[in-house]
Parts: C-alpha cells; structure tokens; sequence
C-alpha cells in the first residue's frame, strides 16, 4: 500500500472493524473533539487567569487605600541647597517648594513677603534654614504632615520652627438639644496636633 500524504487524506476513511468495513468515518471528527476539548481548556483557563487578576487588583487597591505614613518626612531629614542673597521672602518659599514636597501656608495679610532675606546654605537640613530665616524675619515655622505653617513670631520664648504630629483621636460623648434633655450618644474620630 502507498504511504500517501496526511495532507492530501481525504474526509472520509474506510475503517476495517471485525464484522467487516464500517461505514466512513470523517478524519475531522477526532480532530473537532480534540479542537472542542483544547477550546474548553483555554475558556477555563482564561476564567481562572481573569479571577486571580481580579482578586490581586482588589489586594493592591487595599493595600494602596493605606494612609501610610512611611515616605513623610520631617524638616529634619530633608536637605536644600540654597543661594539667595537679598531676595524677597515670597521667592524663598518659592525656591524650597520647588525643591522639597513642603508647602508654605500663610495670611497675606500677617506677613511682609516683600522683606528680604539673605539664606545661602550649602545641603544644610530645612529645620536649619528655617531657622536662620526666622532670625532675620522674626518669624515661627511649624510642620505639620507636608505643609509648614507661617505666623509671626510674637512669642519670643517659643521656639522659632517647630515640627507637630498629627494623630487620630477619638471623641465620645453624648450631644443635646437646647429644647430637649435627651441626646444621642456619639463617636467621632478627629485629627488632632
């Protein structure tokens, strides 16, 4: 018998079974079982992949939810590089807000942004700069989370930069009416310096 090539096999194939030669088999038939077994495999297998995707998504959005306060860093551990020579206070803050994740927070109407100050420090921390700055402004400096709060300096035995945390407390208590003695008790969770 001539060995003929698979490609050229043509769909149907007379089989030989005892009780003589069985009907014609189309050769697409396994081929359309093992085509039907492997598509199932795959729907399965992308089900499953699409799952763990979905339970790993909502792992990271948990952990991600997190306030966390491990990248916060204080006016102590930042470093500035700064040269400014009889320059307005107003570009000072300008100049350390470029360079650190610090924002400066004021009344226009407290402060003189207009005063001059001279600060040349060579990688000196912020908590040293501001309180060089606050020699020349008579000012006080105070941190809390990435903002620096700036008031003048009225009390002149208080420190001139301070560096404050921010913690949650809870509060509990019982809240009433003018009119009615009863009250509704209550919890709330505040932040506090």
């Amino acid at each position: 018998m001539a060995e003929q090539d698979p490609a050229r096999v043509n769909a149907s194939i007379k089989l030989e079974c005892e009780g003589g030669i069985s009907p014609s088999i189309s050769t697409l038939k396994p081929f359309k079982l093992m085509d039907y077994n492997l598509r199932r495999q795959l729907i399965m297998l992308s089900k499953r992949l699409i799952y763990v995707f979905l339970f790993q998504l909502f792992l990271c959005t948990v952990i991600m939810a997190n306030t966390g306060n491990a990248q916060r860093k204080t006016i102590d551990q930042v470093k500035v590089s700064l040269n400014l020579k009889e320059k307005p206070l107003a570009q000072f803050f300008r100049q350390v807000e470029s360079k650190t994740d610090f924002k400066f927070t004021y009344t226009d109407n407290l402060l003189d942004l207009n005063q001059t100050i001279t600060v040349v420090e060579d990688n000196k921390s912020l908590y040293d700069v501001l309180v060089a700055v606050s020699k020349q402004t008579n000012l006080n400096f105070v941190q809390v989370n990435e903002n620096i709060h700036v008031k003048p300096n009225s009390d002149l035995t208080k420190k001139a930069v301070e560096v404050t945390e921010l913690v949650d407390q809870t509060i509990q208590g019982k809240v009433v009416d003018e009119k009615f003695s009863k009250g509704v008790d209550s919890t709330a969770t505040a932040t506090c310096a």
